[in-house]
């Protein structure tokens, strides 16, 4: 066991060392239980956790230099784990304390170190016992006190000593040891690693989180260490079970504070006793981190009880006395403990079996007055009531308009339903519950001011917190209308009101649908030739375009309300407004070697309707000019080859060709020969004619087979994004 010795002067701690232990549990407190997310045990295996500390360097050999989990720790092991994960200088000087390290030469410098920090002690007379076995339970003791983790003196754990229990129990519920049924048994290497690997971990993780409160029973609050965004951040709260395993727990909502350094978690149900992780994650610019929180909840239990009602109550039957109950945290409680009791009430009272009230006969009770006691085993609640007059209606606040649900809604589609809830009191200033009762002395009456306004009877029924409420239902109305609920009492005095609005029916909406145009370039149709650029624009809902081509380097650009007030930039070179069904395109003035910026907006319905300004890049560049100039005879030895030179070189399209023995008449465009091509039907005595894509100035034609002798006419288009030119010349001309 590793049981303290009260060591030598000489060696007690230093100032130094003490400062460093406290620091570092000061740190470890915070710390401890912080966690990067993605080292949940069940993330990694003990073998996978032993190679990260070995990278680490805290597993940097123990003479053996072995990572065989089922191997039992020593003490002088023990020693070396605890001083690298502490960063503790070696000290081999003050282990000479000891006489028994000969064998355990390797270690006396962290044996040193962990003895000059206060973290393990010698056996007594000298002996440290480097080689002895350490315990499940003392390796618990080790690391709750090195991180500082508060633990319950008085805890007993099925398997550990009495000494121990404590120590086990918080050690558990921070991860660093499994539930076992034996701790006095050794800890194996395993054990050593997953604590070790825990308390490293912790050790390293930033500072984000100052703390983790439960502020509620179904409430945890987080204070960070920094400032977050909460659009950065994102939370899951897992809850720890006793298998090891994890449960995810549905979130609710959260609420940040104002300056944005602590944020409550709204769970949707409440906390059981025991342990749980906030797993959060904080988007960076550089990536996310994420961390673990872990940290202990306890069920809600009853701490205060209060009777509620005026000092007298009506002498009338069905009176309900409120009982409010309160939690550790100081808020009230939905639900009551099975143990809670009503003691002491007048004859055929009862605590209401679904909400917390306590309800009373009181219309034939004997006496003035009367006591009330409930209890919960020795907390215990006392009130002396009074009995006065028959209840009168006295006033009705309205708790305002809300869903099945209880949720507050303001406004109700077709088919929708909402109740007003209604907070009807006596003379005396006790809420009435008796909804029969209320209905003989109260009237209701509902509204609607639809096109003529027609107002019904209603009445109060259970609303969704089981008080009284006025149900109301939308209608199918032509517009939007407001449906009114009053409540008057017998004499006609109106006690309360209310109004909620019901949506137009959607069947009597006609929604016109007004597409926007919408305009774009097609930059891969630019094509450039020796005067001209040709553009395609596509347009969608659009009749005319508006458009300006204006050199780039004119500081000026220019908008869509320029374009259709025809206001241009000084640069501009050509600009105009050109009537478009879908796609056009546009034949632009341009020169060689400039670079120009093309803008086109288009409208619809006169004007009224505006597309997105679209803008285009446009280079005219020698090289990039669509120029064909000229046909190149490469026919040799009996076959007909076309070649052609053109820029770009690299251009590709399609190509039509034809090779006659004769000129042929009617070619006097590039349309007349593609159309001479394509036609099938045509009946010609050609000696070839056709079309194929053109991949560039490094691809040839093959026009059919030539006579030595002979010589040949060829036509040749070229169609390059949409534009076409010719050339024309003699094969085999050579000869």
């Amino acid at each position: 066991m590793l049981d303290r010795f009260k060591r030598p002067d000489r060696f007690r701690q230093s100032a130094r060392f003490r400062w460093l232990l406290h620091g570092l549990a000061a740190l470890l407190l915070i710390a401890a239980i912080v966690t990067p997310a993605s080292i949940h045990a069940q993330d990694r295996t003990a073998e996978e956790k032993y190679r990260k500390l070995v990278e680490k360097g805290v597993f940097e050999g123990f003479g053996d230099d072995r990572g065989e989990n089922d191997l039992d720790m020593t003490r002088a092991q023990l020693a070396k784990i605890i001083s690298l994960i502490l960063d503790l200088k070696e000290l081999p000087e003050a282990a000479s304390i000891y006489s028994d390290l000969e064998e355990a030469a390797w270690a006396a410098g962290y044996i040193g170190a962990a003895t000059a920090a206060g973290i393990l002690h010698g056996r007594g007379g000298g002996i440290f016992d480097p080689s002895e076995n350490v315990t499940i339970q003392e390796l618990a003791k080790v690391y709750v006190e090195i991180l500082g983790l508060e633990y319950d003196r008085e805890a007993t754990v099925e398997g550990a000593d009495d000494w121990a229990g404590g120590y086990v129990q918080a050690a558990i519920q921070a991860g660093l040891i499994p539930e076992m049924s034996d701790y006095t048994v050794p800890a194996t290497r395993q054990i050593l690693v997953e604590a070790s690997y825990a308390a490293q971990e912790q050790l390293n993780a930033k500072a984000v989180v100052k703390s983790a409160d439960q502020t509620g029973a179904r409430r945890v609050t987080l204070s960070l260490g920094e400032k977050v965004d909460p659009e950065t951040f994102f939370v899951r709260i897992e809850r720890a079970d006793s298998d090891g395993s994890r449960t995810t727990v549905g979130i609710e909502r959260l609420e940040w504070s104002n300056d944005g350094w602590e944020v409550t978690i709204h769970l949707d149900e409440a906390f059981q006793n025991g342990g749980y992780d906030a797993v959060f994650e904080i988007a960076r610019p550089e990536g996310a981190d994420v961390y673990s929180l872990r940290f202990i909840a306890e069920a809600e239990r009853l701490v205060d009880i209060e009777l509620g009602g005026a000092d007298t109550l009506p002498r009338a039957d069905g009176v309900e006395v409120p009982v409010h109950l309160f939690n550790q945290f100081g808020e009230r409680m939905d639900g009551r403990p099975d143990s809670f009791a009503l003691m002491t009430a007048p004859e055929g009272s009862a605590l209401h079996p679904d909400r917390n009230v306590i309800m009373l006969d009181l219309a034939e009770y004997p006496a003035p007055g009367f006591v009330l006691v409930v209890a919960d085993g020795p907390l215990m609640k006392i009130r002396t009531y009074m009995i006065g007059d028959a209840p009168v209606v006295q006033s009705v606040e309205s708790g305002g308009f809300a869903n099945e649900s209880g949720s507050p809604v303001s406004r109700l589609s077709k088919g929708e339903s909402a109740y007003l809830l209604l907070r009807p009191y006596d003379q005396y200033g006790n809420l009435i519950a008796d909804l029969d009762w209320l209905n003989e002395n109260v009237k209701a009456e509902v509204t609607v001011a639809d096109v003529h306004a027609a107002t019904s009877a209603a009445r109060l029924v259970p609303g969704p917190n089981g008080a009284a409420a006025v149900r109301v239902t939308a209608g199918s109305y032509w517009h939007d209308t407001v449906i009114t609920v009053t409540v008057r009492s017998p004499d006609d005095r109106e006690l309360a009101r209310d109004s909620i609005t019901a949506l137009t029916d959607p069947i009597f909406l006609k929604p016109v649908h007004i597409p926007v145009p919408t305009v774009s370039i097609d930059e891969n149709s630019i094509v450039t030739v020796t005067d001209a650029t040709y553009v395609t624009v596509r347009s969608a809902n659009a009749s005319e375009l508006h458009y300006a081509l204006v050199i780039a380097e004119d500081p000026e650009t220019p908008t869509a309300g320029d374009l259709l007030a025809s206001r241009y930039p000084s640069g501009a070179v050509d600009f105009g407004t050109i009537g478009t069904s879908g796609e056009l395109t546009l034949k632009l003035n341009t020169a060689t070697d400039r670079a120009y910026r093309l803008y086109v907006v288009g409208t619809a319905s006169g004007g009224s309707r505006v597309s997105n300004l679209a803008v285009a890049y446009i280079d005219t560049d020698s090289a990039n000019v669509f120029k064909l100039d000229g046909l190149v005879d490469a026919s040799d030895f009996g076959s007909l080859v076309i070649r052609l030179q053109h820029t770009p070189v690299n251009a590709r399209g399609q190509v039509y060709f034809l090779v006659s023995e004769q000129p042929v008449a009617g070619i006097a465009a590039t349309d007349d020969l593609v159309r001479l091509v394509s036609d099938s039907g045509y009946s010609d005595d050609f000696v070839s004619r056709g079309w194929k894509l053109w991949n560039g100035i490094s691809d040839q034609i093959y026009a059919g087979v030539a006579d030595y002798t002979k010589r040949y006419h060829a036509y040749v288009v070229l169609e390059y994004r949409g534009i076409r030119l010719m050339a024309t010349g003699m094969l085999n001309d050579g000869n």
